[in-house]
């Protein structure tokens, strides 16, 4: 056999096994480097599904944000005073309507993560608006309530968007943060002056 049909026929030998050379690198190689590639890859799709999902949390959050500032131009046009609604099974569509006018893009009325925009016409928000007078916001006076940072005026209608069993809110003084569906029942069911 020549020379050269030797080397490219190269046997690395290991307690009597043959490993073939392919390219310079042994099979068993090329396996482990695919196999950490794989793993590589996996951990930075991992990472950026992490990283999108906080995106469009706080783009959530914005979103309320920008709500909230709505309310404040139009409670500051219409004598201090939430929009009046009488038809309850249109609250988001009537507050939509309401704060149009206030907001540059339709688009901040739904949460990014809502895949049920078809669903959700008035958005992806439900509005504190009950029958109750001692819970609703119905042509209340912002300027009135004692504790802000504790009424809720709105919340996602879907809850487990951004985490797990949880929805994000809007409080009366602007600021947002998450909570259970329960603790946002219990906050929109409770009277406004016991807040």
């Amino acid at each position: 056999m020549k020379r050269s049909e030797r080397n490219s026929r190269s046997c690395l030998t290991h307690n009597g096994s043959c490993l073939q050379r392919i390219g310079g690198s042994t099979l068993i190689e090329l396996l482990v480097v695919i196999s950490i590639i794989s793993l590589l890859m996996g951990l930075l799709v991992t990472s950026f599904k992490g990283t999108r999902d906080n995106l469009n949390q706080a783009e959530c959050d914005n979103n309320l944000k920008n709500l909230y500032l709505a309310l404040q131009m139009y409670a500051d046009d219409n004598g201090g005073r939430c929009p009046i609604v009488t038809d309850l099974t249109q609250v988001p569509l009537k507050v939509k309507e309401a704060l149009l006018p206030y907001v540059q893009s339709e688009e901040i009325f739904w949460c990014p993560n809502d895949g049920e925009k078809e669903a959700h016409p008035g958005g992806s928000y439900d509005w504190r608006m009950t029958h109750d007078p001692k819970t609703s916001l119905s042509g209340l006076r912002l300027d009135l309530l004692r504790h802000p940072n504790k009424v809720i005026i709105a919340g996602e209608r879907s809850h487990g968007c951004h985490k797990p069993e949880m929805i994000n809110v809007l409080y009366a003084d602007g600021h947002t943060g998450l909570v259970t569906m329960q603790e946002f029942l219990r906050n929109i069911t409770t009277p406004i002056e016991e807040l």
